[in-house]
């Protein structure tokens, strides 16, 4: 595959000609997958358009690939969660938080740390009507998966709060232990530890 740049300016905001062509490498998945046709009704059309679990983790392997970073000298086993998450949720970020800025004279601030971390969680909404299993070695279905989750089962430090917050993290809500999440849904949370 070409990544094709134009030699000349094209008056859209290039400004210039660029005359050489980089050639890209890129990784495509087609997923194949048959439905099921249910003896009542026939096709079941309501969740047509949704990708089916096995789609979902092939596509986030394509599109997220787990990098592994290791240390010779660091060597650590220490596991923030003490088990994965339902296969039909995922963490989508999940990142410390620090405390706010204070501003001093200009060019100078000082940036502390908190107890504290974010984490956005997103729900798949997927397709059960397609006849697909997950790959050898991976266990689980949608059926395993609730609308709410008790996040404390799943980290090894136990949080003393949690809290939904906003997207952007600058609003916060109400505390909360069990969190409820449709399909297609996406929330942020704040962590105390």
């Amino acid at each position: 595959m070409l990544d094709r740049r134009l030699t000349n300016d094209d008056d859209r905001g290039l400004n210039q000609g660029l005359n050489d062509n980089l050639f890209t490498q890129s990784t495509f998945l087609l997923s194949i997958e048959k439905f099921i046709k249910s003896p009542a009704n026939g096709y079941d059309t309501t969740t047509i358009g949704y990708h089916s679990l096995p789609s979902q983790h092939a596509s986030l392997r394509l599109h997220s690939p787990i990098i592994i970073m290791e240390s010779e000298f660091a060597k650590s086993s220490f596991s923030l969660l003490k088990s994965s998450f339902p296969c039909d949720i995922y963490a989508l970020s999940f990142r410390p938080l620090s405390a706010p800025t204070i501003y001093g004279e200009p060019d100078q601030f000082r940036v502390s740390s908190t107890d504290s971390a974010a984490i956005i969680l997103q729900r798949f909404g997927t397709e059960c009507g397609l006849k697909s299993t997950m790959p050898s070695g991976i266990s689980c279905s949608v059926s395993d998966s609730s609308d709410s989750i008790l996040l404390s089962e799943y980290f090894t430090l136990n949080p003393t709060e949690i809290q939904s917050i906003s997207l952007t993290m600058l609003y916060e809500n109400e505390k909360t232990t069990k969190i409820e999440l449709e399909p297609m849904e996406i929330k942020s949370l704040k962590i105390k530890f």
